[in-house]
């Protein structure tokens, strides 16, 4: 993730620091990216439709569709993936004042909160 372009933009560069390329260009922040277990793309969050939506841009890079709407606040983390590529977790104010774990299908179906109290809860992480 890098402002270079003015606002916050996806980028993917080779590990000796070459072949720069921008994946995502919007007016929108566009942060946290996770690569897709199967290398079919990347999930990230982003504010182009509302507050921090999740989004997953396609491996051909030209197609990003909205995953999981009305996701709330920015979190502190990216999505983290179950080991089968199956769910997905990650933190979320969405149906509050504090950031709650969430979980859903890769799909973005099945939506679940996972934590729910009155302190922030951030940093899922599948192990």
């Amino acid at each position: 993730v890098s402002d270079r372009d003015g606002n916050q933009e996806l980028y993917v560069v080779n590990v000796d620091g070459t072949g720069l390329q921008r994946l995502t260009s919007h007016p929108a922040a566009d942060r946290y990216p996770a690569w897709v277990p199967d290398g079919s793309g990347i999930i990230f969050f982003s504010d182009r439709d509302g507050p921090a939506n999740v989004y997953r841009l396609n491996a051909n890079l030209a197609d990003v569709q909205l995953l999981i709407g009305n996701n709330g606040g920015f979190p502190e983390n990216p999505v983290s993936w179950s080991p089968d590529g199956s769910q997905l977790i990650f933190a979320s104010n969405r149906d509050s004042g504090d950031f709650e774990i969430w979980r859903a299908d890769a799909d973005g179906s099945g939506l679940v909160a996972l934590t729910a109290n009155t302190v922030d809860d951030h940093d899922p992480d599948w192990k």
